[in-house]
């Protein structure tokens, strides 16, 4: 059960972007902190996925005092959000939302599955937190998972991640269809324009052009994936994509043939 709000219930946020990662959540949040009337938590907060305090918090008076103040002069009712990444993979996180805020909006962005693994491996590698090689990490994957509570790992979850299709029926049994907005991160980067106005008309905020190309962080690969570790990826991923596209009726084709700029003739 959730702990009482000792705030008022207008204090509690309005919306989250809780995935997926490197699918261009640090592009959004550029974008979000462009508009007027949206009050966005600097960085990722981490607040639902955060294992090291005893769950729910005595009050949510830390977490709300992260909102940042809204500006009288810019008109407008703010609307408060945060994004971190992780929420729609670690699975405690969607009843801990829930219980938080029942009528929340969540945005998603979902990137090929195969292209996010590698970018994810390529991150932890040049932050230190991985020392295998994409190869064998991907090979060990399952058994790293098994060897980890919930079988969940914040950093060698590689192809587990982008298991969207399991992770959005998890969500769909807890947040109504209307309360999500999902982009493929393909499309966002293609036209951030039109896809930040689905995002601001969710919001219900007032459409704003996207004056500033924000695409943060791009991906920086010192060699490209071997098309062994493509199709690798693809026998474990293929099947979650295909009841993906049944779900939300999108075409993933480019989704089923390995990226150019990823993969090589290895």
């Amino acid at each position: 059960m959730p702990s009482p709000l000792t705030d008022t219930q207008e204090m509690r946020l309005d919306f989250l972007g809780i995935g997926s990662q490197k699918s261009g959540t640090t592009s959004l949040n550029a974008y979000l902190r462009d508009h007027p009337q949206i009050r966005l938590i600097g960085g990722e907060a981490h607040f639902f996925d955060n294992e090291k305090d005893p769950w729910p918090p005595p009050n949510w008076d830390s977490y709300h005092s992260r909102v940042p103040a809204a500006d009288d002069n810019q008109g407008g009712v703010p609307v408060r959000g945060e994004i971190t990444p992780i929420y729609l993979y670690w699975q405690p996180c969607l009843e801990r939302i829930r219980d938080y805020n029942p009528e929340i909006r969540l945005i998603l962005l979902l990137r090929n599955p195969v292209d996010r693994a590698y970018s994810h491996w390529a991150m932890e590698t040049r932050a230190g937190k991985e020392s295998l090689g994409f190869s064998e990490a991907i090979r060990s994957e399952d058994e790293r998972l098994d060897q980890s509570p919930q079988k969940q790992h914040r950093v060698y979850s590689y192809a587990a991640r982008g298991l969207y299709h399991a992770q959005l029926e998890r969500l769909l049994q807890l947040f109504s269809r209307k309360q999500l907005l999902i982009i493929k991160s393909e499309e966002f980067f293609r036209n951030p324009e039109r896809a930040m106005g689905e995002v601001h008309q969710f919001l219900n905020v007032q459409t704003v052009a996207t004056a500033n190309k924000h695409h943060c962080r791009p991906g920086h690969y010192s060699s490209p994936m071997g098309k062994d570790d493509w199709y690798y990826l693809y026998t474990k991923l293929g099947s979650d994509i295909e009841k993906l596209e049944a779900l939300l009726g999108w075409d993933c084709s480019d989704w089923k043939r390995p990226n150019r700029e990823l993969a090589g003739n290895g």
